[in-house]
């Protein structure tokens, strides 16, 4: 079975780009479920998922495409 990865950026400034395994992204998700309670989707706030299920060689260029497009 293929690791699927997931792209999110943080919205600041300036814009960053990352990729993560999809199950690191939810087991992420659900610590911050469990340590905020009902506030954790404002603590992810700065956050966006903008591709998943990718592959890790297109996450990677999605990433870098990002950085470059926002340097």
């Amino acid at each position: 079975m293929t690791e699927r990865y997931v792209v999110y950026v943080r919205k600041n400034t300036p814009i960053e780009a990352f990729a993560m395994r999809e199950r690191t992204w939810g087991t992420m998700l659900q610590m911050h479920k469990d340590r905020y309670g009902e506030a954790w989707e404002e603590h992810l706030k700065p956050y966006e998922v903008v591709a998943q299920g990718l592959s890790e060689k297109v996450a990677e260029g999605l990433v870098e495409l990002i950085s470059k497009e926002k340097a």
